[in-house]
């Protein structure tokens, strides 16, 4: 594990491609990871109470959700992910490249 820096992007800049999360082993705070943990648990990908730290249960979450999605298995956070609320106001986390399989 290496040591990242989650602060340098914010959420609406891991929305948009230009930046990602991931798991870091001196487990800072930041914002967006907190974000993305309560999404995460939203949606039934259970990382534990979000604290703002991308720690194991939240790089267990991730990838979980990578792998349901057919993502890249990657734990990285942006890497193909997106976030929208429905109308509800519930959040719905999609992947917003869809892999297509052709089947001979």
């Amino acid at each position: 594990m290496e040591n990242y820096y989650n602060l340098r992007y914010t959420y609406e800049q891991v929305l948009s491609g230009t930046g990602y999360y991931m798991q870091d082993n001196l487990l800072r705070y930041s914002v967006g990871v907190k974000t993305t943990q309560e999404k995460l648990n939203a949606t039934g990908y259970n990382c534990g109470t979000p604290n703002g730290k991308f720690d194991s249960g939240t790089n267990t979450a991730v990838r979980d959700f990578q792998s349901a999605k057919w993502l890249t298995i990657d734990g990285k956070v942006g890497n193909g992910m997106t976030s929208l609320y429905n109308s509800s106001g519930n959040v719905d986390i999609y992947a917003s490249k869809i892999s297509c399989l052709y089947y001979i």
